[in-house]
């Protein structure tokens, strides 16, 4: 995986740094930036549909990047879209 290169953006030097933050240790705000530049999909939506169940966003964050997942996401796994039906 290595370091981002020095001129990186800031947007790609922090997804670099919550790729090593424990997933439990995550906030709405990392799991939203990490949903949006599809990152640990496959680990990071189940979580995600857990906070937006339990209303922890704020209006449109990390909804949206929910919403962004893609279709084929929702069809490998059937049990979520049914939790979470965009």
């Amino acid at each position: 995986m290595g370091n981002p290169s020095a001129d990186a953006t800031q947007l790609i030097k922090t997804a670099h740094e919550l790729r090593h933050k424990p997933v439990g240790a995550m906030d709405t705000e990392d799991l939203r930036l990490l949903l949006l530049q599809q990152e640990s999909v496959e680990v990071l939506v189940p979580i995600a549909l857990t906070h937006l169940e339990q209303n922890h966003f704020s209006p449109g964050d990390l909804l949206t990047a929910a919403l962004k997942i893609p279709q084929e996401y929702w069809q490998q796994h059937p049990t979520n879209a049914i939790v979470f039906q965009p």
